[in-house]
């Protein structure tokens, strides 16, 4: 087995472990093409090792729909590969829903969270998780609430 492949089916299995796949995110995008975006990635970066530029580095997205739909979550998954010591991790996982979004910074690629919960703690740090499957009124200040019956 050539060392991208091996590589490849090691990271492939991280991401299923950690909910990145298909079933677990019920995602509008096929299985097939995250994991063929990861192979040529993969590939790439270490045909390219031989360039002397150092770091290879690239990033995959994939977007889930989760909640029965009502949520869509993108995820960018950063990847880098060091050929002096030939480690190729996951060292930044952002994650963004609407005009939220949070960065996690990883160690290696074992610290990977997993997807869903990463979705959840986003959504606790927005302030929202309180609020969900909830009616929510606004109430408008005296000075700004719209007037009944009159026009504008």
């Amino acid at each position: 087995m050539a060392q991208w492949e091996h590589i490849f089916y090691e990271h492939r299995q991280l991401l299923i472990n950690k909910g990145f796949n298909e079933q677990r995110l019920g995602a509008p995008f096929s299985q097939r093409q995250l994991m063929e975006q990861l192979k040529k990635n993969i590939a790439k970066a270490i045909v390219n090792q031989d360039d002397g530029d150092g770091l290879n580095g690239f990033t995959i997205t994939t977007v889930a729909s989760l909640n029965e739909g009502k949520d869509v979550v993108r995820y960018e998954l950063h990847y880098q590969f060091d050929p002096s010591t030939n480690l190729f991790d996951v060292y930044q996982l952002d994650v963004g829903w609407g005009p939220h979004k949070s960065r996690y910074k990883l160690n290696t690629s074992q610290h990977l969270p997993d997807a869903v919960e990463a979705f959840e703690r986003l959504k606790e740090e927005a302030g929202l998780k309180k609020y969900e499957g909830k009616h929510v009124s606004i109430n408008y200040p005296k000075k700004n609430r719209p007037r009944r019956g009159r026009y504008m």
